[in-house]
């Protein structure tokens, strides 16, 4: 599916999910099909967003207090913010149809890592273009957890 598409956002997902532990896959997979693609991909493509998505589905999978030390993680955080500078970040990106899932994915990934100036930056984008996914992952309200999420980061900036 990816090598007849290989730069499309939703293709990859797809790929992703089937390559995560819960599916078929394992973490090891997952995240070699993450950060092989995003690395591959054009300056500003949107895949870099599979980096936050691999790191948010290991976050699910951990035991609670295991799941805040490992998103927190100061490689984790190296890690989103270097897939932001190539995607979301990077001059040459676009936005296309589709574009608030990515940078509600990298808003989430940097508001749960505790890179609070990151998710700012992320939700300033998004503004009130809240999307379901990936917010549905924190909570069976995923408005709700998208506002409460943006309020505590902006908090953390005054």
């Amino acid at each position: 599916m990816t090598d007849r598409h290989p730069w499309h956002r939703i293709a990859h997902e797809h790929m992703l999910q089937y390559r995560c532990r819960k599916w078929f896959g394992s973490h090891e997979e997952m995240f070699e099909f993450a950060r092989s693609a995003a690395v591959k991909a054009p300056a500003g493509s949107t895949l870099g967003q599979l980096v936050p998505i691999a790191h948010l589905e290991m976050w699910l999978d951990l035991p609670v207090g295991e799941d805040a030390e490992y998103i927190g993680a100061a490689a984790v955080v190296a890690e989103l913010n270097a897939a932001a500078d190539q995607s979301v970040r990077h001059p040459d990106y676009q936005r296309r149809p589709g574009w608030p899932v990515v940078h509600n994915l990298f808003a989430m990934g940097f508001a749960m890592a505790g890179d609070f100036p990151s998710a700012v930056e992320q939700f300033e984008v998004i503004g009130d273009l809240v999307t379901e996914w990936p917010w549905q992952y924190h909570s069976s309200d995923p408005v709700g957890a998208f506002l409460a999420a943006r309020q505590r980061v902006r908090g953390e900036q005054d």
